[in-house]
């Protein structure tokens, strides 16, 4: 039987080439997504201002959540008792000590975290801001949560290809809205009472730029019946101003993220009545100054606020043309590599019969991997690109270890595919041991590693199930038909 029918109807070879067929069609039919480093765009970390525990007491549920809430004066998420301990999550940053004072007598802190949430919140997070990215018509964007174990602690968010400039006011403000009505009553005494919070809005119109100049932007809301009545309350004995028109002696507040982003006049007409219609307004340089503020302003409306308080923790910003300079460059690197590869292999074997399967079985192994970023949509950025070549180097040392077992026992032709057998132990505890170091990264979500991580652990996978099996098989049949022929 010739060489090439004995290798091409080897079932590992089969495997191989099938494997690599499907990786081709996934990479045609999905193309290639890349991350910030090689397209451009911008990388922000926000951090989460909440705060986790795990309490053991003899309080229940809904006791706990009763107690944390008045001393905190913010709202606590008190989860189901597990392992006899309640896990809370308060909506701010509150130290141990003070949690501690707070339980004093009542309960026991058996763990803590500080500027941290559970995943239901975080999941919660992240659902908000990618409504609020898509009605802003952000598309390449990847918000996800950066973990310590079962708490997290930042959200990460990467929007290629651009600029973060204009989605700033939406995907760093928690949204937290407020109305007040501050002035003076009849009797002399003062008014501030809160009467609209997000949780009351109902509907949130279109944005409105009003002429002749179109700098001012206004969005009006539908306020809930329970906000209105609180409204007609709070203005019922507030007094007049002697002016033309008439006004009461006050104004509606109105504050996102506790900062005072409008003061409104009240009619006279409207004291003591239930009002569920409110503007938000305010001004800018230019019209496109008006709209951005006001769509922004809309946007965080109707998305409501975030569960818990963010702030930008850092912000990193990559332009594209510097993004598609490290994609070339990456490019080329990986060519050299692979070019150095093949010399310093034929260099050594000085056998092309040898150093042309290593470098395919290579070729194949980064196409494998490529086809699993695309089937999944992975966004290879440069650590991912590092773990291709570490996976690749791997496989270079492995096929070595098969190639050099194979050919130091030459001249016992009956043993060469227990030679090849004994190899594939000590290249599937390596690939174990690379795994095993990897895992962590990937599982515990450090931030841009995981690409590395994963891209290692595809390739180390891909080589002993896919590639090496056929590699192996491969040199074989060419090593025994050598034999055969007395050229070795």
């Amino acid at each position: 039987m010739r060489v090439s029918s004995a290798i091409l109807g080897d079932s590992r070879v089969i495997l191989l080439l099938l494997v690599v067929f499907l990786s081709l069609l996934s990479i045609e039919r999905h193309g290639l997504e890349y991350g910030m480093d090689l397209v451009g765009g911008t990388s922000v970390i926000l951090k989460v201002e909440g705060t986790c525990a795990k309490i053991k007491t003899n309080m229940d549920e809904g006791e706990l959540k009763d107690l944390l809430e008045k001393e905190t004066g913010v709202f606590v998420n008190v989860y189901k008792r597990e392992d006899h301990l309640i896990p809370i999550e308060i909506m701010k940053l509150v130290d141990k000590e003070e949690l501690e004072s707070i339980l004093k007598g009542k309960g026991e802190i058996v763990e803590f975290k500080k500027g941290a949430v559970f995943p239901i919140t975080s999941d919660q997070i992240i659902s908000t801001l990618q409504q609020r990215a898509n009605w802003i018509g952000v598309k390449d964007i990847a918000i996800k949560p950066l973990k310590e174990k079962e708490y997290t602690l930042f959200i990460s968010i990467e929007i290629a290809g651009r600029e973060f400039q204009e989605a700033r006011d939406v995907l760093t403000k928690t949204g937290k809205f407020e109305a007040k009505v501050v002035g003076r009553n009849v009797d002399g005494t003062e008014v501030n009472s809160l009467v609209f919070t997000g949780k009351d809005i109902q509907r949130v119109e279109a944005v409105q730029l009003i002429p002749p100049e179109y700098k001012e932007w206004r969005v009006p809301l539908t306020i809930s019946e329970e906000g209105a009545r609180r409204f007609a309350e709070a203005t019922k004995n507030m007094a007049l101003l002697q002016t033309d028109p008439k006004y009461l002696d006050g104004y509606l507040e109105i504050y996102v993220d506790d900062e005072l982003k409008d003061r409104l006049r009240i009619s006279a007409d409207l004291k003591g009545r239930t009002q569920r219609e409110v503007v938000v307004e305010g001004t800018a340089q230019d019209r496109e100054e008006a709209y951005r503020n006001g769509r922004n302003m809309q946007v965080l409306l109707r998305s409501g606020a975030l569960p818990v308080k963010v702030s930008l923790a850092r912000e990193e910003y990559i332009s594209p043309r510097l993004g598609e300079g490290f994609k070339k460059k990456a490019g080329i690197a990986g060519l050299v590599a692979l070019a150095a590869i093949a010399l310093v292999v034929f260099f050594f074997y000085r056998k092309t019969w040898i150093s042309l399967p290593v470098i395919l079985t290579l070729l194949s192994e980064v196409i494998i991997i490529l086809g699993f970023a695309s089937m999944i949509r992975w966004e290879l950025d440069l650590p991912s690109i590092a773990g291709i070549v570490a996976a690749v180097g791997t496989g270079v040392d492995q096929q070595i270890i098969i190639t050099d077992e194979v050919l130091r026992e030459k001249r016992i032709p009956r043993g060469v595919s227990a030679l090849v057998s004994r190899a594939f132990f000590v290249i599937l505890g390596a690939a174990l041991t690379t795994v095993a170091a990897m895992s962590p990264l990937l599982v515990l979500g450090f931030g841009r590693l995981k690409g590395f991580a994963l891209t290692t652990i595809v390739g180390v996978l891909a080589g002993v199930l896919v590639t090496r099996p056929a590699y192996g098989r491969i040199i074989t049949i060419v090593v025994e038909n050598k034999m055969k022929k007395g050229e070795l």
